[in-house]
């Protein structure tokens, strides 16, 4: 008889994006409570997250690029290994799984976690591909996954309203704080922060995450601030782009684009505060994990999870979807107040990893 306590994962790559982040925390966390962990992964390629597992748990590499180059070694995978249930972390491989479910005929039970706001992804997909076919494909066969796991009640007001999937198969489980963020607070207690001399973005430099609107709102303040600056972590097809357009504001000598960086907790603790200008999200693993360390965000307002995280005042500040102006304004507003660290990082507690992962156990066995 096979154990409850077996599962597989199955996601497109280890890079260094929030779901890759979550896939390897979770995988680590159930390995730790003694589950039975097999991890498929379509491709290494940016595997930057390959570090971050157990080097015992076991992953099985594709050496496929796209979920649908992926559809014959899955389906062979399938046959040979008979899984019972798999955690997937791709609408587009859930979907893949849903098809080959019906052309095997095979009993497996199909848990996604969904991964983005998908009408809003949609809406803003550059790729043709993505848009119209990807989307066409989500809309006839996403409801007949077994659960979708949202990872906040905006996303499953979404998938409601613009995929008909029925609220019974959704359930919510945010994301997680990072286990290198955890083990910084066991060992150290954080009643006050220095006084921070720069605003922090995180993130793939891609169009969703419209970092042009925080450099034009930090060029907009940094008249009043004249030792401050902006950092920006991580890499992306946009980074040439942005550079530009901080060349053409004329405060290069004021940002720093950092690049991907593996330790993130003292670029987290050390700045005044954090800025979230994304178009859509999930449930953005940037904010949780600064008020985790109790650093306070500025946020959009965008579809969705920064109105769920978000505190108004206590943690941080919710900017209006897209205003520039507000923007501008939440960001002195924050930077000329007194905020408690040690209040700010209370905010965080519901989104431990302990708690998430029994969540997760809960939908899993």
């Amino acid at each position: 008889m096979v154990s409850n306590k077996e599962i597989v994962l199955l996601i497109n790559s280890l890079g260094r994006g929030g779901a890759e982040g979550v896939f390897v925390t979770l995988a680590n966390r159930l390995f730790e409570k003694n589950w039975q962990i097999t991890l498929l992964v379509l491709h290494l390629e940016g595997a930057v997250r390959q570090n971050e597992l157990n080097p015992a748990i076991h992953c099985t590499v594709f050496n496929k690029k796209h979920a649908r180059s992926s559809l014959f070694v899955l389906s062979r995978w399938l046959l040979v290994n008979k899984p019972e249930k798999i955690l997937v972390f791709s609408h587009q491989l859930a979907v893949l799984l849903v098809m080959l479910r019906f052309l095997l005929r095979k009993n497996i039970r199909i848990i996604s976690r969904n991964v983005n706001t998908l009408s809003v992804k949609k809406k803003n997909e550059l790729s043709f591909w993505h848009k119209h076919v990807v989307h066409k494909l989500v809309s006839l066969f996403y409801r007949h996954v077994d659960l979708i796991i949202a990872q906040s009640n905006g996303m499953k007001d979404d998938l409601i309203s613009n995929y008909g999937i029925c609220s019974s198969n959704i359930t919510i489980i945010n994301n997680p704080v990072q286990k290198q963020i955890e083990n910084y607070l066991s060992n150290n207690i954080v009643l006050s922060k220095p006084n921070g001399n720069y605003i922090l973005c995180i993130g793939r430099l891609e169009y969703q995450k419209a970092f042009h609107y925080a450099i034009e709102a930090f060029n907009k303040i940094s008249l009043h601030y004249p030792m401050l600056r902006l950092k920006i972590l991580g890499t992306g097809r946009q980074e040439a782009m942005l550079k530009q357009l901080v060349s053409d504001l004329n405060i290069a000598d004021k940002v720093d684009f950092e690049g991907h960086q593996q330790d993130i907790v003292h670029y987290y603790f050390n700045a005044s505060l954090t800025m979230l200008t994304s178009l859509y999200e999930g449930f953005p693993n940037v904010l949780i994990e600064s008020i985790a360390l109790g650093t306070p965000v500025v946020s959009f307002d965008c579809p969705s999870g920064p109105n769920e995280i978000i505190q108004e005042g206590v943690n941080g500040f919710l900017v209006r979807y897209q205003d520039a102006d507000h923007l501008t304004e939440c960001l002195e507003l924050a930077l000329n107040r007194q905020w408690d660290p040690g209040l700010i990082i209370q905010t965080a507690d519901k989104f431990s990893s302990s708690k998430i992962l029994d969540e997760y156990e809960k939908v899993l066995a």
